[in-house]
């Protein structure tokens, strides 16, 4: 597995390698998968890299039928990345994609421990017994009958 201490510098230049790498073998556009298949890195830290360097401007996304593709745009700017490794990066962008799902799942179990989705229910059903009975109560008039004999 690739060296995770790499700067950003070094981890775009072995991005933007395995796109040319790829496409110069395949002649297409490489996944984030088959990114990370080549420099040995996991999808997710992958997709971390290539959202960087795409707010950069080196590289650009294209989005079709079959999946997102990433393709250089201006590799000269990845001199302008910073060259020293910034040790609590990672995990700092780890623990804030945590407390964002623990804060989404909080919401969702309070949704459902205040008992607002059963009363809505609830009331639901109520108005659609009342509908229900209010509408058998009606008389119809009889379309057979023709008001003669």
């Amino acid at each position: 597995m690739a060296d995770e201490r790499l700067s950003l510098y070094e981890q775009g230049h072995l991005i933007v390698s395995a796109i040319r790498l790829f496409f110069h073998r395949e002649r297409r556009l490489p996944s984030a998968e088959e990114i990370a298949s080549q420099v040995e890195m996991s999808v997710e830290v992958v997709h971390l890299l290539c959202n960087q360097l795409i707010e950069e401007g080196i590289i650009g996304v294209v989005g079709g039928a079959f999946g997102q593709r990433f393709e250089v745009k201006d590799h000269l700017k990845i001199e302008d990345l910073p060259r020293s490794v910034d040790e609590g990066a990672m995990e700092r962008e780890i623990e804030a994609y945590r407390a964002e799902r623990e804060d989404k799942q909080k919401k969702i179990e309070e949704m459902f421990d205040r008992k607002e989705f059963e009363k809505r229910r609830r009331e639901q059903m109520r108005r659609l017994e009342e509908q229900f009975r209010a509408h058998r109560r009606k008389k119809r008039p009889n379309p057979f009958d023709t008001g003669g004999t």
